[in-house]
């Protein structure tokens, strides 16, 4: 029983007369192709990082008072004592709850998932970072 010789390889139909060195060269031509847009694409994004990095820098707002030091790689705690402002905190991981604020406008990220309670308009200031301006108030 006599089939088709044939081999699909990346999508195209070879003999299987073709030579081992062409299809050496055949997947590796491909393989170079497809890593291109990848390069491309980091590139890229490396290069709108470093001008979100640039150019973001929240304004945080905190008991009505626009802290100086606010900056978007820092959570929202390590802003505020960099402000030389003194709150209450304890574990600096979303565990204890102590450092829980209510956010009045603005939105966050957290760098951990909190396991802490907080009400629905609250935030855990030593696990969070801003995105773009908030405002937020003490509980405490």
């Amino acid at each position: 029983m006599q089939g088709n010789n044939k081999n699909i390889i990346a999508g195209k139909q070879r003999s299987k007369s073709t030579s081992g060195d062409d299809l050496l060269n055949e997947n590796l031509n491909l393989a170079l192709k497809l890593s291109e847009p990848l390069q491309n694409s980091n590139d890229n994004q490396q290069a709108d990082e470093k001008s979100c990095a640039q150019t973001s820098k929240p304004r945080i707002i905190l008991d009505g008072k626009e802290l100086s030091t606010a900056n978007e790689a820092e959570t929202i705690l390590e802003s505020i004592e960099n402000a030389g402002i003194d709150l209450e905190f304890h574990c600096r991981e979303g565990f204890c709850g102590v450092c829980r604020t209510k956010l009045l406008s603005g939105q966050v990220n957290y760098t951990l998932d909190p396991l802490a309670f907080i009400e629905d308009d609250e935030i855990l200031i030593c696990c969070s970072k801003p995105i773009g301006d908030i405002e937020v108030k003490t509980l405490m």
